[in-house]
């Protein structure tokens, strides 16, 4: 999927690669509100098993989309003039409610979905380029700058989990670390979400280096997700995109696919880069599905995404 809204092109691509079913879903909506565009970017990755992974990242991606719908609307009805980052931040909070709620609920009805779950990721873009952006579990959203004088890598290859079968349905309920991240600080780094995971609490405590994480035989264990719990909560962070590009992934990505080298293939590949992404993971080994999704302001000259 490639199009644009305005000043915001973007595309998307999910595949299945090795597994005999695909576990993730993503979505890419367009909303007006506030006489605004407004683009919203999510990847799930779903946990529990085949069928159930499957309709749990369904699920999220489901209600995530149609809660924001009728906030828009009820926002839209009560006529505000401005579309603000915290109204963006809080849309987001209600969509991962809503799509815990269900899932938690679809778990407890239906014999064989009890340990149904879902990691998300989620964005919610604003023409100007202000963006709110809700994490949880291990796939991931990146800002990567989006230049051509700094082609060096940035070395912050930081954990990257899979998320394979990782049903570690510990009801984490005061396990929320919802972190503002307003300041990109280097911009010459990939910027990305922090994983909700086993092998990056290691890395937090500093058992392990996270060069180390990112081949460690645990890196499947994912410590929080959607119906892992009532009260869990997103990461929410506040961004603005000004000559970054947005990257969502699953971890069957960005387990087989280094930062540094996600930032090359997308600074140098002018053409399907989300199509070169997933290739690049699936010769690498990746045995999971694999999922892109990818925003940006349009430049004067700009490459294909």
């Amino acid at each position: 999927m490639k199009n644009d809204i305005y000043n915001i092109i973007y595309s998307g691509k999910t595949e299945k690669g090795k597994r005999e079913n695909n576990e993730d879903a993503y979505e890419i909506v367009t909303y007006e509100c506030c006489g605004e565009k407004i683009l919203m970017l999510a990847v799930a990755d779903g946990l529990g098993g085949h069928a159930s992974g499957e309709l749990a990242s369904k699920i999220a991606v489901m209600e995530l989309r149609e809660t924001i719908k009728r906030g828009v609307d009820d926002i839209n009805a009560k006529s505000k003039s401005t579309i603000t980052t915290e109204i963006l931040k809080n849309l987001l909070l209600s969509g991962f409610k809503k799509a815990n709620d269900e899932i938690l609920y679809q778990a407890k009805i239906v014999p064989g979905r009890k340990s149904m779950g879902t990691t998300m990721v989620a964005a919610l873009v604003k023409e100007d380029g202000e963006c709110a952006i809700a994490n949880i579990g291990d796939s991931r959203a990146y800002l990567i700058k989006n230049t051509n004088t700094d082609n060096t890598d940035n070395t912050d290859n930081t954990d990257n989990t899979d998320n394979t079968d990782n049903t570690d349905n510990t009801d984490n309920t005061d396990n929320t670390d919802n972190t503002d991240n307003t300041d990109n600080t280097d911009k010459n780094k990939i910027w990305h979400t922090k994983d909700h995971s086993f092998v990056q609490s290691l890395v937090d405590i500093g058992k392990i280096t996270e060069e180390k994480a990112f081949s460690h035989p645990m890196k499947n264990l994912v410590e929080k997700a959607l119906g892992f719990g009532e009260n869990i909560k997103p990461d929410i962070y506040e961004k603005k995109i000004e000559d970054e590009i947005l990257m969502i992934s699953s971890d069957g990505l960005h387990d087989f696919i280094r930062d540094e080298e996600i930032k090359d293939i997308v600074l140098k590949h002018e053409i399907s880069v989300v199509d070169i992404l997933i290739e690049k993971a699936l010769e690498k080994g990746s045995y999971d599905n694999i999922t892109v999704v990818m925003a940006r302001k349009k430049q004067e000259k700009q490459n294909n995404i």
